[in-house]
């Protein structure tokens, strides 16, 4: 089982000043067997966010530097511990974009999270934006600042768990 992850999750996670406690308890949640999906673009994102923030003074060039050199590291770190997939962004996938920023009015790097999420069939996508109301058909959407999102999420992975001992068992014929 996967969860899709938005950017601004990955922003609450490593920016300095906006840590959030629930972000830190999903990351703890993560395993090779419920692991989070995002898409390359998302450390473009995630540069353009931090320099927005030393933009913005809100921190210094040594913190903005220190900041990415642990997100790359850390991505790095989830996907060899197979917490994390990242998919590649190809023509094909901003072409199929076409669709959700026609029909459902969404930016384009919104659509290209779309398009992967889509496509890769997560049990959720994962966003602090609140006013993201996109129909993704059977993937739902969650806030990690809604009230039960924790119980959502748990729910989620039991729902996994119980699928995964079952496949066991049934490999060792019990």
């Amino acid at each position: 089982m996967s969860f899709y992850l938005d950017t601004n999750i990955f922003y609450h996670r490593y920016c300095p000043g906006e840590s959030n406690a629930v972000i830190d308890w999903l990351f703890a949640q993560l395993d090779y067997s419920n692991q989070a999906i995002t898409c390359e673009i998302t450390i473009s994102e995630m540069f353009r966010a931090l320099k927005k923030q030393y933009n913005l003074g809100v921190i210094e060039v040594e913190e903005l530097n220190l900041t990415l050199d642990f997100f790359l590291a850390d991505i790095r770190i989830l996907m060899q511990d197979q917490k994390l997939k990242l998919i590649p962004v190809s023509l094909q996938t901003i072409m199929k974009t076409r669709d959700l920023i026609v029909d459902q009015n969404l930016y384009a790097v919104d659509a290209i999270h779309g398009v992967i999420a889509l496509s890769e069939t997560p049990k959720a996508f994962i966003t602090l934006d609140a006013d993201f109301k996109t129909d993704f058909g059977e993937i739902r959407i969650l806030n990690p600042l809604s009230k039960d999102f924790k119980k959502t999420v748990r729910q989620l992975i039991q729902g996994n768990e119980d699928h995964h001992i079952a496949d066991i068992k049934e490999r060792r014929n019990i």
